[in-house]
């Protein structure tokens, strides 16, 4: 199958320009200007912007994943039945996800990467997509194990630093054992930066003075949790010369942190979430409880001024990717904590919504350039996960994945736009300035009209490279000295 996309702007990380582009196959065959040849279809994109398929590093979908009871107790769900819903991530111009998994009750890291891949996932994604390891519990193998992860196209490893009492935390010696496995792999070391006791406390004392509403949930998870754990993290990460990303980055003082270490030649990235660029804190304290929920997400939304520093941040180069955080938690499991915040599950859906807000509120309103959409969405995170240049670009020779993005269209973003499965949409209501058109995986249209006409289940695992981005951004003298 030949496809001419003809007439358009095309953008790249590094600048944008008129051209046509040539797919042929899997793959991009030819970028040039007035390019002839013999093919299958012509696609006219005058006056739209040709794009490389979006790249979503930081996505739960809960196919082979262990969900945690309010007991701390895992609970297993390996339905596979949210992973066909990547259609969204398809229409909302993300043509692969990067995908948390962490460990079975009686699996290993490794056998549950293979029974998500094999068991899950095949047949099912729509999308393609790697995965981020995880364990849920840790013993001296697991560490061993983390050698063993790029021999398996896993090189990325999540960690959490909060929800003490639960499966999915993890104390400073095993965060420092993993650094050690990791750097010695060149595994990306991903982290979740809250001080968990700080916030485990506060959680009870608010519990106990029956402050119980969501708007609490705030309250206990302050920007200062976060600040510290990204202090102590990188102190660690400097001990133990290991590269990390630090995700869903949310305040002004975390993002000084990072950029501060980075300044000293540590090996950062730093990624926000879409969420905590265009919803501040308000949205949970001045709305009803069937609103509010919608919202809550961990780390928590902060004010109007950490809001804005997440923009200029993004500008400046201080922090790198945008992510959706994509958790499809549904409302009847969100209403659990109606009476008590600490029973509403964190996350919401976002993952067809990430390009087009971006276009919205950062390319329209000059907060961002239409390459620094694409960096931040596409060829940062190829970068950093390990993934460049296959993906994340268009370049000869990558695959062909092409989004085509109508800026023309005006419309405001409606659950019913969505075929996520689940019913609400964290941006209900939002404006919305133009909307993707056209996507192409591996050269395979799967969206035309901002419809989805492709074949289901084609989503391929595609093996990650270690010694990532941030592996080439730490400086051989970021690291403490010998003690006299």
């Amino acid at each position: 199958m030949k496809t001419l996309i003809k007439n358009g702007t095309i953008v790249t990380s590094e600048g944008e320009f008129a051209g046509d582009l040539l797919i042929e196959g899997e793959t991009i065959r030819e970028i040039g200007l007035a390019l002839d040849a013999q093919v299958d279809e012509v696609i006219d994109a005058t006056g739209k912007f040709v794009l490389p398929g979006g790249i979503d590093q930081h996505t739960h979908y809960l196919f082979g994943t262990p969900h945690v009871d309010t007991s701390g107790k895992p609970t297993t769900d390996m339905t596979g039945k949210t992973l066909a819903a990547t259609d969204a991530a398809l229409m909302g111009g993300t043509t692969m996800i990067v995908d948390h998994t962490s460990s079975q009750p009686g699996m290993s890291m490794i056998e549950t990467l293979e029974f998500k891949k094999e068991k899950c996932a095949k047949g099912v994604v729509c999308c393609d997509y790697a995965m981020h390891a995880n364990s849920t519990e840790v013993t001296d193998a697991t560490f061993d194990e983390v050698a063993k992860l790029p021999e398996h196209g896993v090189c990325t490893l999540k960690i959490y630093m909060t929800f003490r009492g639960t499966c999915y935390y993890a104390d400073d010696m095993t965060i420092f054992r993993f650094m050690e496995k990791c750097r010695e792999n060149g595994i990306t070391l991903y982290v979740h930066a809250e001080n968990a006791d700080i916030v485990e406390y506060l959680r009870n004392k608010f519990a106990a003075e029956g402050r119980l509403e969501a708007k609490y949930h705030i309250a206990t998870r302050p920007a200062y949790v976060e600040y510290e754990a990204i202090q102590r993290v990188i102190a660690l990460a400097k001990a133990a010369q290991c590269p990390i990303c630090i995700v869903h980055v949310t305040s002004q003082e975390g993002v000084d942190a990072i950029r501060q270490a980075r300044n000293e030649g540590a090996g950062i990235v730093g990624e926000t979430c879409l969420h905590y660029m265009l919803k501040d804190r308000s949205f949970i304290e001045e709305r009803p409880f069937e609103e509010a929920v919608k919202s809550i997400v961990a780390p928590a939304n902060r004010s109007r001024r950490h809001l804005d520093y997440l923009w200029k941040a993004l500008r400046m180069g201080w922090l790198d990717i945008v992510a959706a955080d994509h958790s499809p938690t549904k409302m009847v499991d969100k209403d659990r904590g109606r009476e008590d915040f600490r029973l509403i599950p964190n996350g919401a859906p976002s993952i067809g919504d990430r390009i087009q807000m971006l276009w919205t509120y950062g390319v329209e309103k000059n907060r961002m350039t239409r390459s620094e959409l694409v960096d931040h969405c596409a060829t940062k995170v190829a970068k950093t996960v390990g993934l460049y240049p296959r993906k994340g670009t268009l370049t000869v020779g990558s695959d062909a994945d092409v989004v085509i993005y109508d800026p023309a269209w005006r419309g405001k973003v409606t659950n019913e736009e969505s075929p996520s499965g689940i019913d609400y949409n964290a941006f209900e209501g939002f404006d919305q300035i133009g909307r993707v058109d056209t996507v192409f995986l591996r050269g395979i249209k799967m969206v035309e009209g901002h419809r989805f006409i492709g074949p289901r289940g084609i989503g391929q695992f595609i093996p990650a490279s270690p010694y990532g981005l941030a592996y080439q951004r730490m400086e051989d003298d970021w690291r403490f000295e010998d003690p006299d």
